[in-house]
């Protein structure tokens, strides 16, 4: 089993709002599968263990709607800059439906889960969207996935065996 990681980063500007495009793709003796997700990244700050106010600001509404025209796999991905809280991530469409209430504080009360745990349900393909993933394959593949969707970074999951 060959597994091949590769990052990019877009230097122009981004339209989507998304700070990070993630690609799996898996080559199993032939049978091939691919999927992909998208995040914005925010920063809050974590006052006794919860999430308190940083720079979730107005647009991000915006920002969601935007990778939700795009993917129903986006996410918000919100850290600490001492990471007493974790690194979270929300369903973009759970952070949407908060219509205007958007704060690092009432975030809380929507679904979220570990960044890791996010990681993990995409790799036992329990998260994902396939439709947007089909279409890329390989490091080239990541490329024209994040500029056609014009996403700030980009990751690429290879497994290949066989």
């Amino acid at each position: 089993v060959g597994i091949y990681v590769k990052a990019f980063s877009l230097k122009e500007e981004k339209e989507t709002g998304a700070d990070l495009g993630v690609l799996l793709n898996v080559d199993l003796q032939g049978a091939r599968l691919s999927k992909a997700f998208i995040a914005q990244a925010k920063i809050c700050s974590c006052v006794g263990g919860r999430l308190s106010n940083g720079n979730v600001r107005k647009d991000l509404l915006n920002q969601c709607l935007k990778m939700l025209n795009i993917t129903p796999s986006s996410f918000v991905i919100v850290y600490t800059p001492n990471l007493t809280c974790g690194i979270l991530a929300f369903p973009a469409a759970d952070v949407y439906a908060l219509d205007g209430y958007v704060s690092c504080s009432n975030l809380v009360a929507v679904y979220k889960i570990r960044l890791k745990t996010l990681f993990r349900h995409f790799l036992r393909c329990l998260l994902g969207d396939f439709r947007l993933g089909k279409e890329y394959w390989g490091p080239r593949g990541l490329e024209r996935f994040i500029r056609e969707y014009r996403v700030k970074h980009g990751l690429l999951l290879s497994v290949v065996r066989g």
